[in-house]
């Protein structure tokens, strides 16, 4: 192990991003830190994908597999990588070119989760906003059911391993997923600093209308989180679980299901008494609610 140099795995997993891959790679390709290997996956695309990956074939480990999945995608690469810290980049979203340097400047060489803000941008790439969520320690995270990680995270290889990757059967959070079960025995570092770009366009997931299913994913992972011997319960688990009724039901008003997203609020004091009634669940609350009423408006009025 070289501490001062330690080798980075980046992974990208592609699916029908061909308009943004190349750009995506030049970031990566860029960047000051010279130790960094990289693995893009084609997961099965039908646009141009593939062609931007030949491209870049001498330079990047180039790898293409009939569609498996987001999850399965980037546990296959990360399974196969060599670096002693990895991280993802998705296919759309770019890393500023001093962006890894900045990250191992403070890993110290135990298992540890280090993070920066990013940008949002538009399908053009002209940026919208920063995104520095506040973090507070991965008590707050777990308990107020918020992830700050965003765009070019790094993480110990350690924990990938004991952790077991990111759970394929989830479609909303599976990163959020994977940092709190991989977080319970690691240093978390916030790099107070803008370090990548993440790109807000239709085909983006984080923001696509939820299904039933993929909105209830937050309450389905914290009562399984919650029910491992070393992650703890009492007023821990009350406040986790009342944050992620609280999220699940936004996500279904957001949705359009208002009465799915109302009974969700009402299993969050139900189980979470006064912990549903936080700050951080308030706002939440108040921000999709208004959200709803003016869609709902709009419609009205067309």
């Amino acid at each position: 192990m070289n501490k001062n140099r330690p080798l980075v795995t980046i992974v990208t997993p592609a699916y029908n991003q061909g308009d943004y891959l190349d750009e995506t790679i030049r970031s990566v390709l860029a960047q000051t830190y010279e130790n960094v290997e990289y693995i893009v996956i084609d997961d099965g695309s039908t646009d141009n994908t593939r062609e931007v990956m030949e491209k870049w074939a001498g330079k990047v480990t180039c790898i293409s597999h009939q569609n498996m999945g987001q999850a399965n995608t980037l546990n296959k690469g990360w399974g196969m990588a060599k670096g002693e810290l990895l991280g993802y980049l998705s296919s759309d979203d770019l890393l500023d070119p001093t962006a890894i340097e900045r990250l191992v400047a403070h890993y110290d060489g135990s298992p540890s989760v280090i993070f920066g803000g990013y940008r949002l941008m538009d399908q053009h790439g002209k940026t919208i906003k920063s995104k520095r969520i506040p973090f507070h320690g991965y008590r707050d995270m777990v308990e107020q059911f918020v992830c700050p990680i965003g765009v070019g995270a790094l993480f110990s290889r350690s924990l990938f391993l004991d952790a077991g990757g990111w759970n394929a059967t989830l479609r909303q959070i599976p990163d959020f997923d994977f940092w709190i079960r991989a977080g319970v025995g690691a240093r978390f570092v916030k790099v107070d600093e803008d370090l990548g770009d993440f790109r807000v366009h239709t085909g983006s997931q984080t923001f696509a209308s939820a299904t039933v299913a993929k909105a209830d994913e937050s309450v389905a992972s914290l009562r399984e989180f919650f029910g491992s011997a070393k992650s703890g319960a009492g007023p821990r688990r009350q406040r986790a679980m009342a944050a992620a009724l609280v999220f699940s039901g936004c996500l279904h008003l957001r949705s359009g299901r208002a009465g799915t997203g109302f009974s969700r609020f009402a299993q969050a004091v139900k189980e979470g008494g006064l912990q549903a009634f936080s700050l951080n669940n308030l706002k939440r609350i108040a921000g999709v609610c208004y959200a709803y009423l003016r869609y709902r408006h709009i419609r009205q009025q067309a």
